[in-house]
């Protein structure tokens, strides 16, 4: 346990990547093993200590993974450890066993001596709590929700037992948990499934305002039915991003499974500003993206979802570069919105693999997971910042109303203040299930009376 005075105390509570999320706890508790934090719950739940819990500090809504005045962090940095289970083993297919002090980067590059890859985050420096809300990986389509890719969870409870949630242990808790996020006890250990890496194409690629067009029709394209998006092998993660002198940039990071690339042809035929596209390693190619966690700005995110159309990505477009405009003059920041598909492959292969607490209906078909985000630096800008997302949530949802467009789902790794993901999931149906599974493993309610978030 360390107090404020302590180098460690600093270290931890400085591990959220967003800056407004920089809490002072009354101290922090960074635990070496699994029964050193069953310890440690017990006690708190015994005497009504509240406590948060952080892995890798993706989160940036202040007081969710982080915690102000009296009351613990929980720093999951020392629970770690991989290992590989090859076959025959318990569950029927090749796993890693991973403690939730590691972070993707950890396991891509563990993995790729291997020849392995995992279905995992798209951003390395992601924990590996990431499974807890489901998770899009670049492998989604062939695979389905990272979550779905977990054969088991060993998860401590708030009674001080660790146990076993999967398919045939404790059944519904291992349902809860891919989707469920920490309300439900603390993951000391996942096993992930894995997968041989293969041939692997793609990398990160930026592209100058006058293509903003290009980027637009490309991606409308590839989204639609017969577009590059109905191969599962194909993937993307794109933003749009401001920066504080007003220029937009677009930009992606395109993965493709295999030696024809020709899914990618709309993209690959924009003049790039920068482009690492090759033939590489899995963890040669997503390397770029630890940019994202430089812990040098305060930053926010909020969810929305949009159905696929002709006029999906303008739609995006139009609103974000309208609330920049309205909302932002004087303000040191760079906004954006990331556009994130959900294919109906990815959902049948969720499906297939047991099904998840987000409960998405492959019949209802695709949809957009539209992200909103910023990063700034001054605190005083927080109130104008915080309201420009405010507005382009609100000015994307009614448009997308307004056009037969909009999509109810919110998504748990992308919410922001205030707003309510267990609602959405399964159009209404998860949240009782999810609550009563709760109150199964949970009788006193202590990860919901005490844990934030």
């Amino acid at each position: 346990v360390y107090g404020p005075s302590s180098d460690v105390y600093e270290t931890e509570t400085k591990a959220m990547w967003s800056q407004a999320a920089w809490l002072n706890p009354s101290a922090v508790f960074v635990p070496s093993s699994p029964q050193q934090l069953a310890d440690a719950v017990a006690l708190m739940a015994q005497s009504n200590v509240s406590f948060s819990v952080r892995s890798g500090g993706h989160m940036p809504v202040p007081g969710h993974a982080s915690l102000h005045g009296k009351g613990v962090l929980i720093g999951t940095t020392r629970l770690t450890g991989m290992r590989l289970v090859s076959l025959p083993n318990d569950f029927d297919a090749p796993y890693l066993a991973v403690g939730p002090g590691h972070n993707w980067k950890d396991i891509y590059d563990f993995l790729g001596p291997h020849d392995l890859i995992a279905v995992g985050g798209r951003v390395v420096g992601v924990g590996s709590s990431l499974l807890l809300g489901g998770g899009i990986s670049f492998f989604s389509g062939m695979y389905g929700f990272a979550a779905n890719n977990v054969v088991n969870f060993e998860i401590l409870l708030a009674s001080g037992e660790i146990i076993s949630a999967n398919r045939r242990s404790h059944p519904d808790l291992f349902w809860a948990l891919k989707g469920g996020s920490n309300n439900f006890g603390i993951v000391v250990r996942y096993d992930i499934k894995v997968y041989p890496e293969g041939n692997l194409w793609g990398g990160a690629v930026a592209w100058e305002a006058e293509h903003t067009r290009d980027f637009l029709e490309a991606q409308t394209e590839f989204m639609s039915s017969e577009g590059g998006s109905s191969d599962p092998r194909a993937a993307i993660m794109s933003n749009m991003e401001i920066d504080a002198a007003g220029t937009l940039t677009s930009g992606a990071m395109l993965v493709f499974s295999g030696h024809d690339t020709s899914a990618m042809d709309g993209f690959k035929n924009i003049p790039a500003k920068f482009s690492s596209l090759a033939h590489q390693k899995f963890n040669a190619l997503i390397a770029p993206t630890g940019m994202y966690s430089a812990r040098d700005k305060r930053t926010l995110f909020m969810s929305t979802s949009i159905q696929i159309g002709n006029r999906t990505m303008g739609l995006v477009h139009d609103e974000l570069v309208a609330t920049s405009k309205a909302h932002l003059k004087g303000v040191q920041c760079s906004v954006g919105t990331g556009v994130q598909l959900i294919t109906r492959a990815l959902l049948e292969a969720s499906k297939a693999s047991g099904g998840d607490a987000l409960d998405l209906d492959p019949n209802r078909g695709a949809f957009c997971v539209v992200l909103i985000y910023a990063y700034w630096e001054r605190p005083e800008d927080d109130a104008k910042v915080n309201n420009w997302a405010r507005q382009l949530l609100e000015a994307v949802e009614k448009r997308s109303q307004a056009e037969g467009l909009h999509h109810p789902f919110k998504y748990l790794n992308d919410a922001g203040t205030g707003q309510s993901p267990f609602e959405t999931y399964g159009y209404g149906r998860s949240l009782p299930r999810l609550r009563e599974i709760s109150r199964k493993y949970d009788p006193h309610q202590v990860f919901q009376r005490l844990v934030p978030g």
